[in-house]
């Protein structure tokens, strides 16, 4: 049974992101639950990219879900880590395209610290799966 773990990323980042653009966080929030109902059927985290439009892969085993939506959304970034082992999503950093460099660095730095390096993801790329 898949998890979402949300003891990493910034809650003040979270509040704020909330308050000043309630409309694309109810968009990511809803492209999230798509993607943790693909891995609860199953699917695998390299199929997730085709899955889910607004989730792409950024590097060192860290994915960016956007908004989705009308043209006039503020662009919303938020920064997952896919644990296949753990079966967790871990949530990282959420931001704005003006810090997008950042957020991908500081999302980075979090998914380093969570496991360590060295093994695989099921997509072939170098990865930090903890193992059980």
């Amino acid at each position: 049974m898949w998890k979402l773990d949300t003891n990493y990323i910034n809650q003040n980042s979270v509040k704020r992101c909330n308050k000043s653009h309630p409309d694309e966080m109810a968009s990511v929030t809803a492209e999230l639950v798509k993607l943790i109902s693909f891995l609860q059927a199953g699917k695998k985290i390299e199929e997730l990219v085709s899955l889910v439009k607004t989730l792409s892969y950024e590097r060192d085993d860290v994915y960016r879900i956007r908004e989705k939506g009308r043209k006039n959304f503020a662009p919303v970034r938020l920064y997952i880590l896919i644990d296949a082992t753990l079966e967790t999503v871990f949530l990282l950093a959420i931001g704005g395209k003006t810090a997008q460099n950042q957020d991908i660095n500081k999302a980075v730095k979090v998914a380093s610290a969570i496991r360590p390096k060295g093994k695989r993801t099921e997509n072939g790329k170098k990865d930090t799966h903890r193992s059980s």
